[in-house]
């Protein structure tokens, strides 16, 4: 719901070179059906964070980014975001919801300390059916989500053995990264049939 918003920032601030703090204001248009679930201005929690647009765009402004190690309770309380997110105000685009009955598109209005105003409408944000990821951002965002877990080797390594699954004895490959799980359900009484995996089984 929130990705196109974002992405109509980022484009705006990456286009005519903007900074957080070059930004007196961002009006965020959303069709109908979706903006009811990210208006959320005061996020208390994790998940409110997630869907309050005014805050994920001050972390896309301020932080650079919006994964998840992002969303956290810190940036919640940071008076830098804080400060970002009061000058983002959220409105009900009828234009919108007309236009595009089967997607979830956003339009943002950035107002610059200049007075310069910068309108930019994402219909298909990137990863939708129609701006799909190329396999590097796939690469990219795995790597995102899974090295801060495992540690940057082992994520690629297991980035490599997914990419040649095709070529290769799969389940052999993985049975590298399964092991460490295995004794730690061992240790943990955990039953086998919860966590086993099929054709996998913990031995």
């Amino acid at each position: 719901i929130i990705h196109p918003a974002i992405e109509a920032l980022c484009n705006v601030m990456k286009a005519h070179a903007l900074k957080a703090d070059d930004i007196a204001a961002v009006q965020v248009g959303y069709p109908v059906r979706s903006w009811k679930h990210a208006s959320i201005s005061e996020p208390r929690d994790l998940l409110g964070l997630q869907f309050s647009t005014s805050y994920s765009l001050a972390l896309a402004a301020i932080r650079g980014g919006t994964t998840p190690r992002q969303y956290t309770m810190d940036a919640i309380a940071d008076p830098a975001l804080k400060a970002f997110a009061s000058r983002v105000t959220i409105v009900k685009d009828e234009d919108l919801t007309a236009r595009f009955l089967r997607r979830m598109p956003s339009r943002v209005k950035v107002t610059t300390r200049q007075g310069v105003v910068h309108d930019e409408l994402v219909a298909d944000p990137k990863g939708s059916p129609n701006s799909p990821l190329t396999s590097d951002e796939i690469d990219a965002k795995f790597r995102g989500q899974v090295s801060d877990v495992i540690g940057t080797a082992r994520c690629d390594r297991l980035l490599e053995a997914l990419r040649s699954v095709e070529r290769s004895n799969f389940r052999l490959r993985m049975r590298t990264f399964i092991a460490p799980w295995e004794r730690f359900i061992r240790a943990s009484g955990i039953t086998r049939k919860r966590w086993s995996l099929r054709g996998a089984p913990l031995n």
